[in-house]
């Protein structure tokens, strides 16, 4: 009967003794996680009315960009990270890359010729056109995955970003023929 006891109050004090051990690693790991800021730089000037598809949320130096995609997505172009409803997600430096040119030709309607993609992602030339529509799928497939209303449409000898409203305006505008989605 007193090995009865023994054993009890023996796994007791086992069980209690794990519990506060993992109450202790919990803590510090949620004390260990970093607070994440994001702050939203807005500019307002009287001009005509455009509602701009993505905002530069920070830009600190020429060579750091932080792109709000949507509501739900904030692109990272200098750490490689597409962040989804508060998750990071990492991408390859090649599809990241061919992104952040998407973005950065918002004057010309976020369209890029086949050319410069080759000559900004290989410029050695070591580039080939089957590896830029490649590069192009990986980075349709990361919208896709992550289901941004974005997608790349291919026009001629140029590709073009697409985003949310915009998708169904380009299929109510233009034929099926004339609309080749890769």
């Amino acid at each position: 009967m007193y090995k009865e006891i023994f054993l009890y109050l023996l796994l007791y004090i086992v069980l209690v003794y794990g519990f506060y051990k993992s109450f202790i690693v919990l803590r510090r790991k949620l004390y260990s996680l970093p607070n994440k800021e994001i702050i939203e730089i807005e500019v307002i000037k009287e001009v005509p009315v455009e509602v701009p598809v993505i905002k530069v949320v920070q830009n600190i130096d020429a060579t750091i960009h932080s792109y709000k995609l949507n509501e739900r997505s904030i692109f990272y172009s200098e750490r490689n990270i597409l962040v989804v409803d508060g998750v990071e997600k990492k991408i390859q430096p090649q599809t990241c890359r061919i992104l952040e040119l998407f973005l950065e030709e918002k004057d010309h309607k976020y369209m890029l010729e086949y050319s410069v993609i080759m000559d900004k992602l290989w410029p050695d030339g070591s580039g080939n056109t089957l590896r830029m529509h490649k590069a192009v799928d990986r980075l349709r497939a990361l919208f896709k995955e992550n289901d941004l209303s974005i997608n790349i449409q291919r026009k001629n000898s140029a590709y073009q970003l697409i985003f949310g409203e915009n998708l169904f305006e380009q299929a109510n505008n233009k034929n099926v023929d004339e609309m080749e989605i890769i």
